[in-house]
């Protein structure tokens, strides 16, 4: 897993954030107008996921979403069979958890927001890209 994409996204969560794609990708040294880098920050981001998941903590991941859209991007994360609703924010980078009230991402963002917010701890020992 890589620490800094883990720390940025812990400090999204923190400060109840959204981010885009392209905010983060450049810290894993990825460019998301090349196909291979957009496959490439989705394996990441579904490790930070499924490490999340293994320790009983809601999906740190679902704090990225795409620049255009302001909507998360096609993955799946552990491969939920529950459908992410995709509603489309009028502010994308700076939507806020009610505006995704009664989905389950917007319930996911909103866990995850109030879970590191208020029980914030140290990024685990990780790996570097």
């Amino acid at each position: 897993m890589d620490a800094r994409l883990y720390r940025r996204l812990q400090h999204a969560a923190a400060n109840e954030q959204i981010v885009t794609y392209s905010e983060v990708a450049p810290l894993v040294g990825l460019d998301m107008n090349l196909p291979d880098d957009r496959a490439k920050i989705s394996a990441l981001l579904d490790e930070i996921s499924g490490f999340e998941h293994s320790q009983g903590r809601p999906l740190l991941s679902v704090v990225v979403v795409q620049s255009e859209s302001g909507r998360p991007g096609n993955r799946n994360p552990l491969s939920l069979r529950n459908p992410i609703e995709k509603p489309a924010p009028e502010k994308p980078a700076q939507s806020e958890p009610s505006d995704l009230r009664g989905t389950f991402y917007g319930a996911q963002v909103t866990s995850i927001h109030q879970f590191v917010s208020g029980n914030e701890k140290p990024a685990p020992e990780t790996r570097s890209a």
